[in-house]
């Protein structure tokens, strides 16, 4: 009886909320046209000289293989990539409330970020065709807060070290650089380890230690 109380309660709840603050298709949708006029190429500063900070979390879902061989390893990683787009703000009251919306990333500014060390593709967007392209989307709020997630399988180059075989231990590193022209984009760790919390143990390598480090240098930032 408490349940079904509740559970009325919550709906009528909700019934309200959606009344006040009810979005319309078409408010997002004329949003979203008025924000895809802004050319994606453009660094999204009201500024041009100033730098885009943007803050990356990195999560590793799975260790897949690492072969002591070649030196390569072979991981899930996500990526979590949140900044400040300044020219993509809006007055959420002039567009029937709409405080969120998803822009495709072939309509918006991304930054280009590369993985230093992956054996093939070195960009950080790990799409393999054109359908999961269209549909990879930037997050923003009214107050220009960009959420940008991605993620895959990468196969990374490490340094080998078989001297103790088969109790070895090895060093390997997610080398994430900015590569864009006139870098005006400085990637930083938003923690000081990758985050492990969701990961998935493989039965023969296990993580001991891990440490996220970020430089900042006079052409990029690692």
């Amino acid at each position: 009886m408490d349940i079904i109380k509740i559970a009325v309660i919550l709906f009528y709840c909700a019934s309200l909320i959606s009344l006040i603050y009810c979005k319309t298709f078409n408010d997002t949708s004329y949003l979203a046209r008025q924000l895809k006029k802004i050319p994606p190429d453009v660094l999204p500063r009201l500024n041009q000289n100033e730098f885009v900070n943007v803050s990356i979390t990195a999560f590793i879902a799975s260790i897949l293989d690492y072969n002591e061989v070649s030196g390569t390893l072979q991981a899930v990683v996500t990526y979590y990539l949140t900044w400040t787009d300044e020219m993509r703000r809006w007055n959420s009251s002039a567009y029937g409330n709409v405080s969120s919306i998803n822009l495709p990333i072939t309509s918006t500014w991304i930054p280009e970020i590369s993985v230093n060390n992956m054996v093939r593709q070195k960009t950080i967007l790990m799409y393999h065709n054109d359908m999961e392209i269209r549909k990879a989307y930037v997050n923003y709020k009214s107050d220009g807060s960009a959420v940008f997630l991605l993620g895959g399988a990468q196969e990374l180059s490490c340094s080998s070290d078989v001297k103790y075989f088969p109790f070895d231990s090895h060093a390997c590193s997610i080398e994430l650089i900015t590569t864009h022209a006139l870098d005006n984009v400085i990637i930083t760790s938003a923690i000081k380890t990758i985050d492990l919390t969701y990961g998935v143990p493989n039965p023969k390598w296990s993580i001991t230690e891990n440490v996220v480090q970020s430089n900042v240098y006079v052409y990029s930032s690692k």
